[in-house]
């Protein structure tokens, strides 16, 4: 059976580690949607920067 590498699009974000710390939510999959993205929208009115968020410069080759 061939292994299979799964990378979330978030590793791809361009922040620091300690930014994505800081400023994602803490959060699992095990929680409901409706709380998911009511986690999300408190973030992105907390912190307006991550509307602005792009990706790293290495992720289009």
């Amino acid at each position: 059976m061939p292994g299979i590498l799964s990378v979330d699009f978030d590793y791809f974000i361009d922040v620091s580690s300690k930014e994505r710390d800081l400023y994602f939510p803490r959060i699992s999959e095990k929680i409901p949607l409706t709380k998911y993205k009511y986690l999300w929208e408190k973030r992105y009115s907390k912190f307006p920067m991550l509307k602005k968020l792009g990706v790293r410069e290495n992720y289009y080759f």
